[in-house]
């Protein structure tokens, strides 16, 4: 009886009602009183048992129907938004219904271009963290183009040749094949092979990171970094614009320093260091650092051996946030001569065991 409309009900329990009083009438005519009474008792009851039941059928069905609504609304409330709204039981709750599915569709519509939105400002992010932490990123991928280097990358039994679009010591950007490219996921262990048009070939283990800005591409970081002496001349020419010695202090005689931001100062760990820059890592989270960049100048204080102190004004080139603090990536602005002579000396005397060849592969300071 779910399906009877209401106004067919209605139409029934009438027809009852008229059928009642006819009986009722013929009832009344006739000559036995005691008898009559007993048989217009028993139609009355029967009349309001008829009644009783046609309104249940129809408050059962409207119940029906929203229930089947309320289970709807619960869903939309849930975020469930791929299921549609059921057909109504009731013609009653029809346009409640195709409101309600209208709004579901509306909010899935909005729902699937905020994902997608999502995904294009995730990658704007990605981007712009990686030319912020790497700000020569793009000198380096026009001067790989003109190389014309590919990468062959493993994953298990498949493998796939791709264009190398980046290339660093602790990174690389592979183009792949799109069958490829949908097979790696975050994490993934690859095995890479870059090969240059020389013939020759540098190799190492990676991990997939993120898919890459771009035409199906993937970025990977190296296991192990990748050592400047092991990389082919014309290939560290090509990813290396910048030819400045760095040094690293020894592990036992560690470089400390203070980072001055705005009157704010800052403890400073020097990870590498060289005559343009250095690398500096500060506990700091970065939105405690201040302003950075731009004409807010800033100052690095180093304590060399032999109690000398050197005061550099400073640019920051490159910024990565670490789990542990910040690194930072400074260019010296404004070195004066008696600073650069202490800087000198004390890079020479860590950096004296080195040969010339390391020497004249070790990267800038300031590319983080």
């Amino acid at each position: 009886m779910g399906r009877i409309p209401s106004h067919l009900l209605l139409v029934v329990a009438l027809c009852a009602v008229v059928l009642t009083s006819d009986a009722l009438r013929d009832v009344a005519h006739q000559g036995d009183r005691a008898g009559n009474g007993a048989r217009m008792a028993m139609l009355s009851v029967g009349t309001c048992c008829c009644i009783g039941i046609l309104v249940w059928a129809h408050r059962r069905r409207l119940t029906t129907a929203l229930e089947g609504l309320e289970q709807s609304v619960v869903r939309l409330g849930q975020g469930e938004l791929a299921s549609e709204v059921a057909e109504p039981a009731a013609e009653e709750t029809r346009a409640l219904a195709t409101a309600l599915e209208s709004a579901r569709a509306r909010l899935l519509k909005h729902t699937d271009a905020l994902v997608h939105t999502k995904q294009l400002l995730t990658e704007e992010l990605g981007q712009a963290r990686a030319e912020l932490a790497d700000p020569v990123a793009g000198l380096r991928q026009e001067r790989l183009a003109r190389l014309g280097g590919t990468a062959q990358v493993q994953m298990g039994r498949v493998s796939g040749e791709g264009r190398l679009r980046d290339l660093w010591l602790d990174h690389a950007v592979i183009e792949l094949d799109r069958s490829l490219w949908d097979q790696l996921v975050v994490g993934q262990p690859v095995s890479i092979v870059v090969r240059t048009p020389g013939g020759t070939e540098v190799s190492g283990e990676g991990v997939a990171v993120r898919r890459a800005g771009g035409r199906w591409a993937w970025a990977f970081d190296w296991r192990s970094p990748l050592s400047p002496a092991e990389l082919p001349d014309k290939l560290w020419e090509a990813i290396n614009p910048r030819r400045a010695l760095r040094v690293q202090p020894p592990a036992t005689d560690r470089l400390r320093g203070v980072l001055d931001v705005q009157g704010r100062t800052h403890s400073a760990e020097v990870i590498d260091l060289s005559q343009e820059g250095a690398a500096v890592s500060v506990a700091t989270p970065l939105e405690r650092l201040g302003m950075l960049g731009g004409e807010a100048g800033a100052r690095l204080t180093l304590e060399l051996p032999g109690e000398h102190v050197v005061q550099l004004s400073v640019d920051v080139r490159s910024i990565v946030v670490r789990s542990h603090g910040t690194r930072l990536g400074l260019a010296f602005t404004d070195l004066r001569d008696d600073s650069l002579r202490i800087l000198v000396e004390y890079l020479n005397s860590v950096a004296e065991p080195a040969s010339d060849e390391e020497h004249s592969k070790v990267p800038l300071a300031s590319e983080g």
